[in-house]
């Protein structure tokens, strides 16, 4: 089905409904509720739309083991220096009049990782970023939880085989893929970080996909100011509203005055080094290089830093493999638990193909102090009962939130074998107590039937299904990567 959910509850809080169990022992879970979402009218060449996700329990810091160093008063990744020999940013694009912004700040998040990583320069195709997501955003607006989802179920393809087109189109499935997300990870929700926060994130891992405040579109002062500016000042504004436009960060500069109203009196110092997708003849060079389309924009001003997020796992597709999910649009709009920081899921699937299981991956909406990750070959429905372990990974953390990949021992499952594999996670977060996320919970995509299941202990008979919820029927983002190797098959994705 091809359309936009949005969430229609007014409340944040946790809530406790009636699930009907599978089992008259299993307890009663709770379901974070949709987060209602005021999006005003996007102005012209935007398109970030907020996430209907509650994220407000997160600490965006720098995450567990990372320790906050004192920056410099400087950084660029077009110009980051030793051990890197030139830029590490994309060429600037144009998105044109079509609101695909999400697109381009996304794919330039993943093309300036891959270059970081020691790869090659790639072109990556917006065009199939904006087309191909379940609920086909193309030019309506969109956000980076959406393209996390596309470019982990499938992946990338080449500007060169899928060229952008700047307006609604159909999904281009023929273009082969490149590169295949494995972990993305969230900084802030939709509230601001500390500029240390953003810095050393940025500085240590890479360029930062991040949305700010444009204006409400010609006429706003602040909205006509931005597409007017040529990059020889510090953009800052005093007007605000809902972030609208996804850019990518790629340094700052602690010196750079800015010029709030622009008129002409510098109000003080201090701002980021931004690339954004309106094309070469905007902006400027913005402190490096003959390259325009870059803006300097004043540090915390106009919310830029809300729903900032960054690339930290990919690998190059691999044209023998496979992702078995359920979980179509990914992480939609509801979370699951028992009043309590830690949730076992599970999803079952039926593989009809011989393949190797080589890791299980899934969303966390909280920094996690424990995950494991365990494979059996069956479960069965009427008692609540795993079948044989395969394999585990155990006393796995992650310091953000996001999408996940753990590494499992490649194990053959398919009618050969293991005619039914059963991912399992434990997770245990932080602080927030629903720690399973799951599709919309609307049913919009379609559900699967005795397929996913949440409990509060992983013991025998103390499941329950997610599907059949009466209020917000869902379905769980708890996948099985797979490779056939050597032989290349026929790629599948959800059984």
């Amino acid at each position: 089905m091809k359309s936009r959910c949005f969430a229609l509850s007014i409340t944040l809080s946790l809530v406790l409904f009636t699930l009907a169990p599978v089992w008259s022992q299993a307890p009663q879970p709770q379901v974070a509720p949709p987060v209602v979402r005021e999006i005003p009218p996007l102005p012209p060449r935007t398109g970030f739309i907020p996430p209907a996700v509650d994220l407000s329990h997160l600490q965006y810091t720098t995450g567990r083991g990372k320790p906050i160093a004192q920056p410099p008063a400087s950084f660029d990744w077009r110009n980051p220096g030793a051990p890197y020999t030139g830029s590490m940013i994309s060429p600037v694009k144009d998105q044109g009049v079509c609101g695909a912004c999400y697109s381009f700040a996304s794919l330039g998040s993943f093309e300036s990782k891959i270059l970081i990583d020691g790869s090659a320069l790639f072109n990556l195709s917006e065009n199939h970023a904006k087309e191909c997501y379940f609920t086909d955003p193309n030019c309506g607006g969109g956000n980076n939880y959406q393209m996390a989802c596309i470019f982990s179920q499938n992946g990338t393809q080449l500007e060169s085989c899928n060229p952008y087109i700047a307006s609604n189109t159909v999904c281009n499935t023929v273009c082969p893929y490149q590169q295949t997300l494995l972990d993305w990870c969230i900084i802030s929700p939709g509230a601001v970080p500390t500029n240390m926060v953003l810095k050393n994130y940025i500085q240590n891992n890479g360029p930062v996909y991040t949305t700010l405040y444009v204006g409400s579109g010609p006429g706003d002062p602040w909205y006509d100011e931005f597409a007017a500016y040529d990059g020889s000042y510090g953009l800052s504004t005093t007007y605000g509203g809902t972030v609208n436009h996804a850019v990518l960060i790629v340094g700052w500069d602690d010196n750079q005055s800015y010029d709030t109203g622009h008129d002409s009196t510098i109000d003080g110092t201090g701002c980021w080094i931004v690339k954004n997708s309106w094309g070469t003849g905007w902006g400027g060079t913005c402190g490096f290089g003959a390259e325009s389309g870059y803006f300097y924009m004043r540090y915390a001003n106009a919310d830029i830093g809300q729903w900032s997020s960054f690339l930290d796992g990919w690998q190059s597709y691999d044209t023998n493999g496979g992702l078995l999910y359920f979980d179509e649009a990914g992480w939609g709009n509801i979370a699951w638990g028992f009043s309590s920081t830690t949730c076992w899921a599970l999803c079952r699937y039926a593989v009809t193909s011989d393949v190797k299981a080589t890791a299980i991956e899934f969303w966390t909406n909280d920094q996690t102090t424990d995950v494991d990750v365990y494979l059996h070959n069956g479960f069965t429905t009427s008692t609540g009962t795993l079948g044989t372990l395969l394999t585990s990974s155990l006393n796995h953390s992650f310091s953000e939130a996001g999408y996940h990949s753990v590494s499992i021992t490649p194990t053959d499952i398919g009618p050969s074998s293991n005619p039914e594999a059963v991912a399992v996670i434990k997770v245990t977060n932080s602080s927030y107590a629903s720690p399973i996320p799951a599709d919309w919970g609307n049913g919009s995509p379609p559900l699967e039937t005795n397929r996913c299941y949440i409990s509060p202990s992983g013991a025998t008979g103390v499941w329950a299904e997610t599907s059949n919820h009466v209020t917000y029927p869902s379905d769980l983002g708890v996948r099985i990567r797979t490779t056939t190797p050597p032989s290349p098959v026929e790629r599948w994705e959800q059984y």
